[in-house]
């Protein structure tokens, strides 16, 4: 074999392995793109959607219907439920406890404005259970709604005007 055959068999044989691997690392780029953009597209989606039950929720607190923000709440809680399915740096186990005591919370005190402490009470004892779970450190009846008023009278939609 002459040595221009050689280096052209070298040359070849190099271009050859080049391509597989370019071939191969297109495929894998290909495959998992698509799985990387239909999670993200989720996400997405499923963020956008608790903002949006997040902000019906202080929409209706914030006119004053008892009815329409315990409805409010009751809708957030199942969508807040929802992100317990989704692998998230945002929707993490504790931010679900987190969520579920706050609107336990809430639910209670609507109970109560309404005159219905048999309701309130076991509301507010399920807002504990979550409560257990969030990691928070004092999860007692009185703390939890000390937080919850904090929050309100803090939101974006507070009638107080702060």
């Amino acid at each position: 074999m002459t040595k221009a055959k050689k280096i052209t068999l070298l040359i070849c044989s190099h271009l050859l392995v080049a391509l597989i691997c370019l071939g191969g690392a297109a495929y894998w780029f290909d495959s998992h793109l698509v799985d990387v953009l239909e999670k993200g597209n989720a996400f997405a989606t499923e963020a956008a959607l608790i903002s949006r039950y997040a902000a019906f929720v202080e929409t209706q607190r914030s006119n004053d219907y008892p009815e329409g923000y315990k409805e409010a709440l009751l809708i957030f809680s199942e969508a807040v439920d929802q992100t317990k399915e989704i692998e998230s740096p945002m929707f993490t186990e504790k931010s679900y406890y987190i969520d579920k005591t706050l609107i336990y919370v809430r639910l209670s005190r609507v109970e109560n404005e309404t005159g219905n402490t048999q309701k309130a009470n076991e509301y507010l004892s399920e807002a504990q259970m979550f409560c257990e779970n969030s990691g928070w450190k004092d999860c007692s009846k009185d703390h939890l709604i000390e937080i919850s008023v904090k929050l309100e009278q803090n939101s974006l939609f507070s009638n107080s005007g702060t």
